[in-house]
């Protein structure tokens, strides 16, 4: 008697272990217990790792950019879920970027990246924070491909995740309230629902209405296309004034139709 109530006390034990144990990883989860393997940077795009890239120098998660990298801001950045974005474009060595006809022309092998974080403390935002995501948006022979990179818990590295995600997230608002929202990661084809011009894949906040801008360069403000026409990869940019320009619309100080326009 004694030794079947142990044995159903041990069967009791293992289903209870069986049935937590089944409760569904978030993406970061799931990608954490992945092994980051050595990935050789061989050209054959799209890299499993975005480690594999070598877009950022020392620890990932501090998006320390190489050289090579330009960085950019649109005027005004659509709104993803209170989300903090940092953006940069790599352009081939060797290779140049072309205004013409009012657009920019930016060569094969040309590469956006978009990374998705949040702050712990929005109070402090340049404090600990949480990556999510990074999104590449890369330029092939057959025109441009965008791929979701899922950052795992431990924030070392994102992993390619063609199938997006959903995920928690948890932060402190402006007025130090604690927040939760369910972040969606989207798959690779719901990118083209935003990045869609004339039914084709394409970037959308690098036109030169959104770039054409002062921002902070170093220790003073500078029109980033007159900084990227400087470094040698960018051509046919006159004047900010020979251009279109759109403001910020979370700028109180304009109108309320160029608020609305941008």
């Amino acid at each position: 008697m004694i030794l079947n109530k142990f044995t159903s006390w041990i069967t009791f034990g293992i289903l209870l272990f069986a049935i937590f144990s089944c409760k569904k990883e978030t993406p970061e989860q799931a990608v954490a217990k992945l092994p980051v393997e050595e990935e050789n940077a061989d050209g054959n795009l799209p890299y499993k790792w975005l480690s594999t890239y070598s877009f950022f120098e020392g620890e990932l998660n501090k998006l320390h950019q190489n050289s090579e990298l330009l960085e950019y801001s649109p005027a005004s950045s659509l709104f993803t879920d209170y989300a903090f974005k940092s953006r940069f474009v790599s352009i081939p060595k060797d290779s140049i970027a072309e205004i013409i006809d009012g657009e920019i022309n930016f060569p094969e092998g040309t590469i956006f990246i978009k990374n998705f974080y949040y702050p712990e403390d929005f109070r402090k935002p340049e404090d600990k924070k949480r990556i999510i995501e990074t999104r590449l948006l890369i330029l092939g022979s057959s025109g441009w491909e965008a791929y979701p990179y899922i950052w795992n818990e431990a924030q070392t590295d994102a992993q390619l995740k063609v199938v997006g995600g959903q995920t928690k997230v948890k932060f402190t608002n402006l007025d130090g309230k604690e927040q939760v929202i369910d972040y969606l990661i989207p798959n690779k084809n719901q990118c083209k629902s935003c990045h869609n011009k004339n039914e084709q894949m394409a970037p959308i906040g690098a036109q030169i209405k959104h770039l054409n801008w002062e921002k902070t360069e170093g220790a003073s403000p500078k029109n980033q296309l007159i900084v990227w026409q400087e470094k040698g990869k960018l051509n046919g940019f006159e004047s900010p004034l020979s251009h279109p320009s759109l403001i910020n619309y979370e700028d109180k100080n304009q109108t309320l139709n160029l608020r609305a326009r941008a």
